[in-house]
């Protein structure tokens, strides 16, 4: 459905129409006030793409035999919904039955519509007690905003109408109960009768900004520095902006006597404008008499100085070059100017002494301070305190200046900073987490390293300059602590600079700090929300800037720095080790079960051939296998780790290697931390021993795959060629990597052998490098054992020889190794049981006893396919 076609009813029932601006509230025409209202032609003549849709409410809007109003029910705070409704409900008793629009904002504000027998202006009907203090980019300054209001929107305002598409979220204006246009078209309107809204009490706007609180205890001289600081625009000419800042004058100075040199600033200031008229400033002055319950301070005023003193610094400011840090400013530094000479007075001041000195005591209620103006409207030394005690929380924050910004940079973040009502800034963490992320000295400093999954630092400490420095200095960040060291990975950030960040927050901000106290717990919060907008992986963007050119290296890496066999063995665990390692930089935790072992005489190079294929990321395995957070550490920031000397370790460290390369996350809770984490493996293991035999664990190395060094003695491994290609063999594993992800986009990667040669020869390999043990010797003497022919029947000379096709473990420990009866116990049988478990072709399977004569009942062993065909009866049993 067209727009045209969705306003039609609108226009139909008497709502006058016109057009917002695209995605705003804001009329097309500046003079919609006062326009007649228009048809559905004019309309859709005057229509162009995404414009939104406005309703102009009150006496230009005749709906239903009355007038369109509505009623704005305005909430910030979703938990205060309920007493919102309820105060509602008490003012409009039927408000739940009226047609109501939800706001494109989202949250629970809703417009209300109804029609009344009189045409109503605006007012507010109701306010929460709650309040937040929010700056106000048009005033400038923080305005008070409370919980939720309820307004009543008439004659002079107008509201965007369904299908408008609100300015901030994008999302559309909707109906949540819709008018039933067909009872309009008859004349029959949802309505409230103006008597009922008459009987409603208004509720006194007393400023947004009412504070009944004490004055600061400024100086004239200090108050006139915040005071002509101010926008003129806003606060001169605006004359909502003009009375406060007399409101604020009046509050700070007239309950000490200085209500004359107050008044008398007021006017100076107010003779920017061309509109100030001496007469009416008189008037609106004496009527601050009457707002001692809802006064405008001038902590208000001060704050609104400083943030245009930023705005009007940041001028014509241009992107520094070099290396983006600025030099104390010398000679040629902006300083403040100086306030005018006693004689100089602005237009306002001017005039201010030549109206009637009497009058103006007559007005005020007291007596000139001296016969001189110039003594009338008191110039005291700025800085001069009247109460000497009194610390500026922000102190001369408005003098900072950050060089090498766009201009009004530092004005617009600090302006969402939250203030108090004293114009300090809040110790909260949203506040403490815009001063970390965007001063100078602090910005671009911290970062989180996703490999080493931490806080490191990454720039360097930016230089804030202050137009004038106090005589303590601007608070800086520097020292050895800041010295850049691994530009790479980036240097651990530590709790020393931690200490440094709060020192400069918690300075006072004559020193160039903020004057805020921080709390541990915010402050690392805030450390670490940062340093997350800085997110970098230092392997990945090594890997990403690689560009392969197409030369194959990867299968013949071994076979080139090792001289080891080129065969589909050594090809395939070189590209599979590769590509296993750059599979787990893109997916960490990727399942990846093998540890290439290299082999070879002592002082071939074989550490340094892993260092060096490894780059800025090796690391060496801890022998703390038990302790999972010493594992995790060793990990961390380690892309390939060596396993040293795999024949120094023990046969339970060599199970426990197997069983910790196989895992693909690993859970802990480090010291540091308050919860646990999983830390997915972007780590490959390649071990290295100097033996022929190093693996002690009986269940086999399918784990492990061996790679021989077979240089001669005079050779070493060539680490300076290795070191010339690096780059073109991970970039190689990298198109590797991607082709075998294209083909498969889905699950895990096979990154293991498929070949059936190559599986072989890592069996064969494997089995070799076993260390034997006892009972691989005792395995051999079994297995000869049971190869002897015994006779079928009753044991004559001639009785047909066979192979037994059952035993247990007590006949082969009596007969087979020719041992005593007596010494067979269960640590015998375990002797036994390990070593038959190397002997091919016979199965142990079977839970059943059986009755092996003088042995008893025993659990059988049985050659072959032979348990079966016993266990159906077909087959007697030969032992």
């Amino acid at each position: 459905m067209s727009i045209i076609a969705k306003i039609r009813p609108y226009v139909a029932a008497g709502f006058s129409v016109h057009w917002l601006k695209a995605q705003s509230k804001a009329p097309v025409e500046s003079a919609w006030s006062t326009l007649p209202r228009k048809t559905l032609d004019q309309l859709e003549a005057s229509y162009s793409a995404d414009l939104n849709v406005g309703v102009r409410l009150g006496e230009y809007s005749k709906v239903g035999g009355g007038y369109l109003h509505a009623i704005d029910l305005d909430i910030r705070k979703d938990d205060l919904v309920d007493e919102a409704h309820s105060r509602l409900a008490a003012l409009f008793p039927t408000y739940t039955t009226l047609p109501h629009v939800i706001s494109g904002s989202g949250g629970e504000s809703r417009h209300f519509y109804f029609v009344s027998d009189k045409p109503f202006a605006s007012r507010k009907l109701g306010r929460s007690e709650g309040f937040s203090m929010v700056f106000d980019p048009a005033k400038g300054r923080p305005v008070k905003k409370h919980d939720w209001e309820i307004d009543l929107f008439g004659t002079g305002k107008q509201v965007a109408m369904p299908p408008s598409v609100h300015p901030e979220t994008g999302a559309e204006y909707a109906w949540g109960r819709d008018f039933d246009w067909s009872m309009l078209d008859l004349g029959i309107a949802p309505t409230i009768p103006a008597n009922h809204i008459e009987g409603i009490a208004v509720v006194s706007e007393g400023g947004a900004d009412a504070d009944a609180r004490p004055p600061i205890g400024l100086t004239l001289g200090q108050a006139r520095d915040h005071v002509m600081a101010l926008p003129t625009e806003q606060w001169c000419i605006d004359r909502d902006g003009w009375t406060n800042v007399g409101m604020a004058l009046h509050h700070e100075f007239a309950g000490r006597g200085l209500a004359g040199e107050a008044f008398g600033l007021w006017c100076e200031f107010s003779g920017q404008s061309d509109k100030f008229d001496i007469n009416d400033a008189r008037r609106v002055w004496v009527s601050f008499k009457d707002t001692k319950s809802r006064n405008i301070r001038m902590a208000t005023i001060m704050q609104a100085a400083r943030l245009a003193r930023f705005e009007r610094m940041f001028e014509g400011t241009i992107e520094a070059q070099g290396d983006g840090f600025d030099e104390t400013p010398g000679d040629d530094a902006q300083t403040p100017s100086a306030p005018p000479e006693s004689g100089a007075k602005a237009d306002g001041a001017a005039e201010f002494q030549a109206s009637s000195a009497p009058g103006i005591d007559d007005l005020l209620g007291a007596p000139a301070a001296a016969n001189d103006d110039d003594d009338l409207i008191e110039r005291v030394k700025p800085g001069t305190p009247i109460n000497p005690g009194l610390d500026n929380p922000l102190g001369d924050l408005d003098d900072l200046m950050e060089k090498g910004k766009p201009a009004g940079s530092a004005a617009e973040w600090m302006s969402k900073l939250d203030f108090n009502d004293d114009g300090g800034i809040r110790p909260t963490l949203p506040n403490i987490r815009l001063i970390v992320a965007h001063d100078i000295r602090i910005r671009g400093v911290l970062a989180y390293n996703e490999f080493s999954e931490g806080l490191v630092r990454m720039g360097t400490p930016g230089k804030l300059v202050k137009k004038r420095d106090g005589a303590q200095g601007t608070k800086q960040l520097f020292g050895s602590i800041w010295e850049r060291r691994d530009n790479v990975n980036g240097d651990l950030w530590k709790d020393v600079h931690d200490h440094a960040v709060r020192d400069l927050i918690e300075t006072p901000g004559r020193m160039g700090g903020y004057g805020v106290k921080v709390s541990d717990r915010d402050l690392t919060a805030a450390i670490s929300m940062a340093a997350s907008d800085n997110l970098f992986h230092p392997v990945r963007n090594y890997l990403d800037r690689l560009e392969w050119d197409g030369k194959s290296r990867l299968d013949t890496l071994f076979v080139r720095y090792f001289g080891a066999p080129d065969n589909p063995y050594t090809r395939g665990v070189a590209r599979m080790m590769m590509i296993a390692g750059v599979t787990r930089i893109y997916e960490p935790g990727h399942k990846f079960d093998y540890a290439v072992i290299l082999e070879g005489m002592q002082g071939k190079r074989k550490t340094t051939f892993i260092e060096t294929l490894a780059c800025h990321w090796f690391g060496e395995l801890a022998s703390e296998f038990d302790n999972t957070n010493k594992m995790i550490e060793s990990m961390q920031n380690a892309w390939i780790i060596e396993i040293p000397e795999l024949s120094g370790f023990s046969k339970h460290d060599v199970q426990a290697i197997k069983a910790f390369i196989s895992r693909r996350v690993d859970r802990a809770r480090l010291a540091w931390a308050k919860r646990a984490q999983d830390y997915h493996r972007q780590c490959i293991f390649i071990g290295s021993t100097n033996d022929a035999k190093y693996l002690r664990d009986e269940t086999g190395g399918r784990r492990f795959w061996p790679v021989e060094c077979l240089l001669d003695e005079d050779s070493n491994i060539d680490i300076e060629a290795l070191r010339e290609e690096v780059e073109q063999l991970w970039a190689e594993a990298r198109a590797g990597y991607r082709a075998m992800r294209a083909e498969q986009p889905n699950g895990p990667l096979p990154l293991y052998l498929a070949d059936a040669e190559a599986n072989e020869e890592a069996e064969r390999l494997q089995e070799s490098r076993r260390v034997e043990t006892v009972e691989d010797a005792m395995a051999g003497q079994i297995a000869g054992w049971l190869e002897m022919p015994i006779s079928k029947g009753d044991g004559f000379a001639d009785d047909e020889k066979v192979l037994r096709n059952a035993t247990c473990l007590k006949q082969v420990w009596i007969e087979g190794l020719g041992n005593d009866p007596r010494s067979y116990n269960a640590q015998a049988a375990q002797t036994v049981g390990r070593a038959f478990q190397r002997i091919k072709g016979w199965d142990n399977r079977s839970t059943r006893t059986r009755d092996f004569g003088k042995y008893g009942k025993q659990r059988a062993y049985f050659r072959g396919a032979a348990r079966a065909d016993l266990d159906r009866g077909g087959l007697d049993l030969i032992f």
